[in-house]
């Protein structure tokens, strides 16, 4: 299967790689974001210069559900069953999430004795907590705190590992008080990252904007990801209706698939400023966000967003996209820091609107661009944090062979 994104994980493989080191990479035969089936079962397969493992496990319809928690634990029996037959390599790195193969991979391990580092991407299960609804508000403390202390497999395994990464200062802060440790030598944040676009996606934009419905006036806010709940698409959609009126030469183009697709189709499907492309990935995206101006950062203000700098954030700092973003958090701090964008109050409907309306004026948005473009060379770009990300990565695993 050919590559197609620069994930976190991929990125760091392949330099890892290229570095001449041996490298497997153990991922699931289920692709979660488009609830597909990405490998047939259990399969080596070699990708450039390293080794990518699928695990077989079932496939789900929610994101929320016992399907998921199934697909987890087949995970990480596959891995357990599998990676015993296998050399012992002599450094592991595992996401915190899914928890089971997490757990399974620091077990594995702490058996042998094999440095291990635990990379933090999600604030599970505190992320749980976000789905009580604001007339139960006064649960969620209790709540956080009954999870927490039923979480024996995650305190497990970051009390464990030799060494933690996150994604932000705040994520770290969280794993450290769950182990119950201060930060060592060895924990370090690495942040997401985006490469440099690439040329290519110059090419393909007039081809994409005409085949999606754009014309060379239009003004293009684009949100790329979930269809789902994670983010704030009702007041969004308002607001597309506001602009349809104030501003139709702005247009709104929501790139993605999840399970709220048809109903948000159906809230908007009288207006043409509102753009569904479906799933893009590839050059299709790249194209998509080259012939953008705007990035649309909506994600609904809980903890797991307003501590977190997610990939989407960089990847619109790198095409140069002035931000408009609904937090405060990381991201709203940025945006209003470095100028990247304008940030409105979340649910705030006419903030919104202003926002976008204020971006149309094409010097106000040329400075933002040029903002987000320098924050992305010196905080969020590739090449330098995946090679931090490596040299981290083979420092570690010093520890073992030095042995």
């Amino acid at each position: 299967m050919e590559r197609q994104r620069e994930w976190r994980s991929n990125s760091l493989t392949q330099e890892l790689a290229d570095r001449g080191h041996e490298v497997t990479r153990w991922c699931s035969s289920f692709h979660h974001s488009t609830k597909s089936i990405s490998s047939d079962g259990d399969q080596v397969e070699v990708v450039d210069n390293y080794q990518q493992r699928y695990l077989r496990s079932s496939p789900y319809r929610r994101n929320v559900g016992l399907g998921r928690l199934l697909n987890h634990s087949q995970l990480a029996l596959r891995f357990r069953q599998i990676a015993k037959t296998l050399p012992e390599p002599d450094v592991i790195q595992v996401s915190n999430v899914p928890i089971s193969l997490a757990h399974a991979g620091v077990a594995y391990a702490v058996k042998r004795s094999i440095p291990v580092v635990v990379d933090i991407r999600d604030l599970w299960p505190d992320v749980y907590v976000d789905f009580v609804p604001d007339s139960l508000a006064l649960l969620r403390a209790p709540l956080l705190n009954v999870l927490k202390s039923c979480s024996f497999q995650l305190k497990w395994l970051v009390r464990n590992a030799s060494a933690l990464t996150a994604l932000t200062d705040d994520y770290l802060a969280w794993a450290l008080d769950i182990a119950s440790r201060s930060r060592g030598p060895l924990d370090s944040v690495i942040p997401m990252s985006h490469p440099m676009p690439s040329l290519q996606a110059h090419v393909s934009k007039d081809r994409l904007a005409t085949r999606i419905g754009l014309n060379d006036r239009d003004v293009v806010a684009t949100y790329v990801g979930n269809l789902g709940y994670q983010s704030d698409f009702d007041t969004l959609l308002a607001s597309a209706r506001q602009l349809a009126v104030e501003q139709p030469q702005l247009k709104i183009v929501i790139a993605g698939t999840g399970p709220r697709e048809t109903e948000l189709r159906g809230k908007v499907s009288d207006l043409q400023n509102v753009i569904f492309s479906g799933w893009l990935d590839g050059q299709d995206l790249a194209a998509l966000l080259t012939r953008s101006q705007i990035g649309l950062v909506i994600y609904n203000p809980v903890q797991n967003y307003l501590k977190n700098i997610p990939n989407k954030y960089p990847e619109y700092l790198a095409y140069g996209l002035a931000i408009v973003c609904g937090l405060g958090g990381k991201m709203g701090q940025l945006t209003n820091d470095y100028g990247t964008g304008v940030t409105y109050q979340s649910g705030n409907v006419r903030q919104l609107t202003e926002a976008l309306i204020h971006l149309t004026n094409a010097s106000v948005r040329s400075r933002a661009r040029d903002a987000a473009r320098t924050l992305h060379l010196e905080s969020f770009e590739s090449r330098r944090i995946i090679k931090h990300h490596a040299d981290h990565i083979e420092l570690i695993a010093n520890l073992r062979t030095a042995r």
